[in-house]
């Protein structure tokens, strides 16, 4: 958050508890998620699509708002890394919300880290393998997926050290501007 306030860019922030309410389910998360980033839109009018950072599972959240367009048809950025290859195909998350990566037309930007076993980079990126047959595919589909893979730094790297945290929201910070002007993000 300090790297986004330092580069001038308006921040909100919301945390989930890292277990469900009883009778709580993904729908009921998205629900609410799509309605923090309309408000956040509400509040900083002229600041642009906003940017969703999610570490680990709140990547993976930011992923399925996209997926499931919830948010009234003006997708927000998702970034962070994913957890393996489920929900890529179709699975739903409630009444009439089918999920479909495919339809995601806001800029991903993934990162991965080969120190990592929480997961792995080649199970972190699976969804992408799992969801688009080839790299033709994406572009057919009017998407832009960047992914960012760290050689040496793993996954509680980014809780403990502040070195690797800070290096790391920098680098999200960074990509921002090489986001908005990528070919499939000015389509």
């Amino acid at each position: 958050m300090g790297v986004a306030l330092r580069a001038g860019h308006p921040v909100e922030f919301v945390a989930f508890c890292p277990h469900p309410e009883p009778g709580q389910t993904l729908a009921d998360g998205m629900r609410t998620e799509a309605a923090f980033v309309c408000r956040v839109r509400t509040l900083h009018p002229d600041a642009g699509a906003p940017v969703v950072v999610g570490h680990c599972q709140g990547g993976w959240a930011a992923l399925l708002l996209a997926a499931a367009d919830i948010v009234g048809g003006r997708q927000s950025r998702p970034h962070g890394p994913r957890r393996g290859k489920r929900r890529s195909r179709g699975d739903r998350v409630g009444p009439g919300r089918q999920l479909d990566l495919k339809a995601i037309r806001s800029p991903i930007v993934e990162f991965a880290r080969h120190g990592d076993n929480i997961p792995p980079p080649r199970q972190a990126l699976n969804w992408i393998v799992d969801t688009y047959a080839d790299e033709r595919d994406i572009k057919i589909c009017g998407q832009s997926i960047i992914y960012l893979v760290h050689e040496k730094v793993g996954h509680l790297a980014f809780f403990v050290c502040p070195a690797v945290a800070r290096m790391e929201h920098r680098e999200i910070t960074s990509t921002s501007g090489i986001v908005e002007t990528s070919p499939q993000a000015s389509t």
